[in-house]
């Protein structure tokens, strides 16, 4: 069980580094902004560190269906498959765990008591 959960963990993580990253480069191509769905001037203006934690956030707020009105229609597709991921991803996680348990009950012995 400790590996299946550090496997969980791992590969979220990966995800969530990912979509960080896609989401600073769809920021980065529609340009910085006063307000709305992307990334603010004042944001992208300071060290990599901010940036990449603030993409973090909504890295994180995305895939758990917490997400700002996209503006341009590149945000709105960007959107919709985010949102498909954080399903996708919501779906394996349960499947996986269902899996497991369900692994673990037939293979451990069971004890029949007869009466007569």
């Amino acid at each position: 069980m400790i590996t299946l959960s550090f496997d969980l963990v791992r590969t979220n993580a990966n995800e969530q580094h990912w979509v960080t990253c896609a989401y600073h480069l769809v920021c980065v191509y529609e340009g910085c902004a006063s307000s709305g769905w992307v990334l603010s001037c004042s944001i992208m203006a300071q060290p990599p560190r901010s940036v990449y934690l603030h993409s973090l956030f909504w890295a994180f707020s995305s895939l758990t269906g917490d997400i700002r009105q996209p503006e341009t229609e590149v945000e709105i597709v960007f959107s919709i498959l985010i949102m498909l991921l954080g399903a996708f991803t919501f779906c394996t996680l349960i499947g996986t765990v269902c899996s497991h348990i369900i692994h673990t009950t037939h293979t451990q012995p069971q004890s029949h008591t007869h009466s007569r």
